[in-house]
């Protein structure tokens, strides 16, 4: 998988603000929220690799990770364990990984409180798929 940062930080597609994350970069040009001179070619975002090297499991990957992020939320409350009880906004990050996402340069700690909605056992089914092609995500 080819890492990311390098090319979502590459001034040449992204312009001069590509150190700073900007959510409007990935809105269509048809939008009236941006400009469309200020979007980057849609090759500019790769999220699970770039063709014709695709990750072959990016399906699957992607319906894990909504679950276990689903299951997480209903769950459980995550507190920070910070004094100040609030997020840290914006955390140092770890930039000598070659990782598609960077971590953060410390751990991020925090507690994780039950809630009493969510105690018990949990099963998770998956039922038949009732698209044409039966995948998770594209």
């Amino acid at each position: 998988m080819m890492p990311g940062p390098p090319i979502h930080r590459d001034v040449s597609v992204w312009g001069q603000s590509a150190g700073t994350f900007n959510p409007y970069r990935f809105v269509p040009k048809t939008s009236s929220v941006v400009s469309a001179d200020a979007v980057p070619p849609t090759s500019g975002f790769l999220s699970w690799g770039a063709p014709p090297y695709l990750c072959p499991a990016r399906q699957f990957a992607s319906t894990e990770i909504l679950i276990i992020v689903a299951l997480l939320a209903m769950r459980v409350d995550l507190i920070p364990a910070a004094r100040s009880g609030q997020w840290e906004q914006s955390p140092a990050l770890n930039y000598g990984e070659l990782v598609s996402v960077f971590n953060p340069a410390k751990d991020v700690e925090m507690y994780v409180k039950p809630r009493e909605q969510g105690v018990g056992k949990w099963t998770l089914e998956m039922g038949e798929s009732t698209t044409r092609v039966p995948i998770a995500s594209g």
